[in-house]
C-alpha cells in the first residue's frame, strides 16, 4: 500500500515593515482582485493582482489566517511571493479601532467623491472589513 503524501511549496508574504511569513506550505488561499484564488505546489506560474481580504494558508505544522492589504503574488518554480501592504493574523488586529474606522469609512461613503475617491475608500473599507473577519472565528 502506497502512503500518499502532500507536496509542500515556499511561500514567502512580505509587507513594507516586515516578513510575515517565509515557510513551505501546503496550500494558500489569496484574495485576488477578481475573487479567491487557491495555490498548490505545482501550480502554473502566476502573476497575479491581491485585493484586501483574507489570506488562508495550510502548512505541515498550523493553519494560519491572515488579513492582507492590497498587493500581488508571482508563484513559479515551486515558490509563491507575496507582496502586500500589511498582513495581520487574529491575534495582531485591534478589533475596537477596526470596527470605528469601518463605521466611520461607512458614513464617509455616503458623501460626495471622484470616483478615485470613493474607490479609495472602498479600499480601506474592505481594509477595515478583513480584519475584523480575520477575528471574527475567535470571537464565537
Amino acid at each position: 500500500m502506497e502512503i500518499v503524501t502532500e507536496k509542500t511549496f515556499h511561500l514567502d508574504v512580505l509587507t513594507p515593515d516586515c516578513t510575515k511569513l517565509n515557510e513551505d506550505v501546503f496550500s494558500a488561499v489569496v484574495p485576488g482582485v477578481e475573487g479567491e484564488m487557491g495555490l498548490l505546489a505545482g501550480h502554473a506560474p502566476i502573476l497575479a493582482l491581491l485585493a484586501p481580504g483574507l489570506m488562508h494558508v495550510r502548512t505541515p505544522l498550523r493553519t494560519l489566517h491572515m488579513a492582507v492589504g492590497e498587493g500581488f503574488i508571482e508563484m513559479r518554480a515551486n515558490r509563491a511571493v507575496c507582496l502586500v501592504s500589511f498582513a495581520e493574523t487574529p491575534e495582531e488586529v485591534d478589533v475596537a479601532a477596526a470596527r470605528r474606522a469601518e463605521t466611520s469609512l461607512r458614513q464617509e461613503l455616503t458623501g460626495k467623491q471622484t470616483p478615485e475617491e470613493r474607490e479609495a475608500l472602498r479600499t480601506r473599507l474592505r481594509e477595515q472589513t478583513a480584519r475584523i473577519q480575520v477575528v471574527a472565528p475567535l470571537e464565537s
